[in-house]
């Protein structure tokens, strides 16, 4: 947070904490009044007799009376003399009832007993100590309380830190750092030179142009191909129509003519067997 603030080559911090890692497991059964100002109960039942006598008369005498006339046990009252006296008797019997309290606790496996952070800040110009104003170092005192206030385990009567004990919990130094390390240039891998770029323009460019040609090639041997399909013609086959079926008439006719080309005088005789039949 600090090296955000200032930059992060401007601040050093040492934190440096007391921290207990006792767990502990209590249970504790408490007692408390209602009334914690007159240290009183609640009262749940009370009994008051108040008695009282003045006057001038004989003692009381005689034998009590038993509930069983056998019973010869009994307490005999002696007269007393005459006189004359005060008697008062008080008699207040009260039942209380108090807060009790019964807790089972289970304390933080550790606890921050004590917290101190040092800081050394180097001002906005190194050699310039007065450059840092004295409004920055207060902003980060107080920044620095609020976190040990809100750190350190408070005490047992819940009371917190004074600012003089968070004053004495941080310290913060205002000076230049001397021992810090300047990084040098790497020179050992310059830049690449232009051409090598000019170079990997070119084939770039290249490729580029190759794949336009491959796709469009590509798209007109699909049009080709798809224009030859769509003027192929297909050829049905139709019958003719004046070719005369075969017969068998047609069959001995035919024969019958090949017979009068080739061999008349055969067919000569064939016909008048014909006729001769007929």
């Amino acid at each position: 947070m600090l090296g955000t603030i200032m930059g992060r080559d401007k601040v050093v911090v040492s934190v440096t904490t007391d921290i207990d890692f006792t767990q502990e497991n209590r249970e504790e059964n408490l007692v408390e009044p209602v009334d914690e100002e007159n240290m009183a109960g609640i009262e749940i039942s009370a009994q008051r007799i108040n008695e009282s006598y003045s006057g001038d008369a004989a003692g009381a005498g005689g034998v009590p009376q038993s509930e069983d006339s056998s019973d010869s046990l009994g307490t005999q009252y002696v007269e007393g003399t005459n006189g004359s006296g005060d008697y008062e008797k008080v008699d207040e019997t009260i039942n209380s009832e108090v807060n009790r309290i019964k807790k089972e606790i289970v304390e933080s496996p550790y606890k921050v007993k004590d917290l101190g952070i040092q800081v050394m800040v180097e001002p906005p110009t190194a050699d310039d100590p007065n450059s840092l104003s004295q409004q920055s170092v207060d902003d980060i005192t107080q920044i620095l309380g609020t976190i040990i206030r809100t750190t350190i385990e408070k005490k047992a009567e819940g009371e917190e830190l004074t600012e003089e004990e968070l004053n004495n919990k941080i310290a913060i130094s205002v000076q230049p750092f001397n021992g810090k390390m300047k990084l040098q240039k790497d020179e050992t891998n310059p830049s690449l030179p232009i051409w090598a770029y000019i170079v990997g323009g070119v084939l770039i460019l290249a490729i580029i142009i190759l794949l336009i040609l491959f796709l469009r090639s590509r798209k007109q041997a699909e049009m080709e191909e798809e224009y030859v399909v769509e003027e192929e013609e297909v050829v049905f086959d139709v019958p003719d129509l004046n070719k005369e079926k075969e017969t068998e008439a047609s069959l001995k006719r035919k024969q019958l003519e090949k017979l009068a080309k080739e061999k008349p005088d055969e067919f000569a005789k064939l016909l008048r067997s014909w006729i001769a039949e007929d």
